[in-house]
């Protein structure tokens, strides 16, 4: 008796792995590489050395002639597998994400003819107050993290594909780099001294973000996506200590192979 309860069982068993086989055989699983780009809306971090009034401005235009021009992009390639649904309209992606995000705080003439810089305050001691001139000031930080990706496709398979999709990325940073371009060379030698006045990025960056996109190309073969990002949202504090991301929108390219 007990043997026939282990074949039964064993039997079960095999079924059940066979099933589980097909199931993923019916799965279309990709392979392949990302890249693309964010454009953030931002302010300028609070700090009582920088004298001049910041804009906020998406087209970074000067309003004023103590306005400063604020930029921050955020790049990045990435390797990633997909994996989609039987019915093939969901699909779930994950890989690993180098990102470099580069935020810039500079002052230009622009159409006011006025002088195409702003002061940083150095040293104040007493009645003796020392300012710098600098044109422009540049962080770059790269970081290495996890993206998770879901998709929608609301047709068909076609050879043409219209889909929407949520994003999540948790990254660590690698390193961060700083340069001050000042009005004069000859304020060349105060560059770590501007530097050490600001603080250091988090070590831990976290952005989500939702976009639509158009896919080439059959299951079976090379799928070509692109997609617009937006919004795109930085959520932890102090990813650039220069900047204050907003909220912003770019571009992703991707390239998917099937295996």
């Amino acid at each position: 008796m007990y043997k026939t309860i282990i074949c039964i069982l064993l039997l079960g068993l095999l079924l059940s792995k066979a099933r589980s086989l097909h199931g993923q055989e019916d799965r279309v699983r990709f392979i392949g590489v990302e890249s693309g780009i964010d454009f953030q809306i931002c302010e300028s971090t609070e700090y009582d050395f920088i004298r001049g009034d910041v804009d906020v401005s998406m087209y970074g235009l000067n309003d004023g002639a103590n306005n400063l021009t604020l930029s921050l992009q955020n790049w990045y390639i990435g390797t990633k597998a997909e994996i989609r649904t039987k019915n093939n309209r969901f699909g779930l992606s994950t890989g690993v994400r180098f990102s470099q995000i580069t935020s810039s705080m500079s002052k230009s003439t622009g159409w006011s003819g006025t002088a195409d810089f702003f002061y940083i305050l150095n040293k104040q001691e007493g009645t003796s107050t020392e300012y710098l001139r600098v044109k422009e000031i540049n962080q770059v930080s790269n970081y290495l993290g996890i993206p998770v990706e879901i998709k929608f496709y609301p047709t068909k398979p076609y050879f043409v594909r219209f889909f929407i999709k949520g994003a999540a990325l948790i990254s660590g940073r690698l390193n961060t780099s700083n340069n001050v371009v000042f009005y004069s060379d000859e304020m060349n030698p105060y560059q770590n001294d501007v530097i050490n006045k600001f603080d250091e990025p988090k070590f831990f960056l976290g952005m989500v973000h939702g976009s639509v996109g158009i896919k080439f190309g059959h299951e079976d073969n090379i799928n070509l996506s692109l997609e617009a990002a937006t919004p795109s949202i930085i959520f932890t504090e102090n990813s650039s200590s220069l900047l204050k991301p907003m909220f912003g929108g770019g571009l992703q390219l991707n390239i998917l192979i099937p295996f």
